[in-house]
């Protein structure tokens, strides 16, 4: 991909996000159990602007739109993750040895949740 079909990319993006509010995605992840601290943090996130080719994108409001496009597509794989994260923080609280033994357990359950989630994803959408 070069420069310009980069940009043209980012310019096609930024006009799916403008059609997107603040108000009605907050309560979006609201209304669907996302914590308060999450929200707070892309609250802040929304309003991040970057000036690409000349132009001031929105570029935090693109990244929102696009992880929950991803989680509505995935439900499964990001289930997986997140119970493979909670096992790799419960494996820190092991005396002694937790806090060698947590990136392995964390990397290994981790990628076996997403796995299995990315497989339960796949088995239920329809094949054409």
């Amino acid at each position: 991909m070069n420069k310009n079909q980069a940009t043209f990319e980012v310019l096609l993006l930024q006009a799916e996000a403008s059609n997107l509010d603040k108000v009605e995605t907050m309560a979006f992840l609201s209304n669907h159990g996302i914590p308060l601290e999450v929200i707070t943090r892309m609250n802040s996130l929304w309003d991040e602007v970057m000036t690409i080719g000349g132009q001031a994108i929105n570029i935090g409001k693109i990244i929102i739109m696009k992880l929950i496009q991803f989680v509505k597509e995935n439900p499964n794989m990001v289930i997986g993750l997140a119970i493979g994260l909670a096992i790799g923080m419960l494996a820190n609280s092991v005396p002694y040895i937790g806090q060698f033994l947590a990136p392995l357990v964390t990397l290994v359950f981790s990628t076996l949740g997403v796995l299995h989630g990315h497989r339960l994803d796949n088995r239920l959408v329809a094949p054409e």
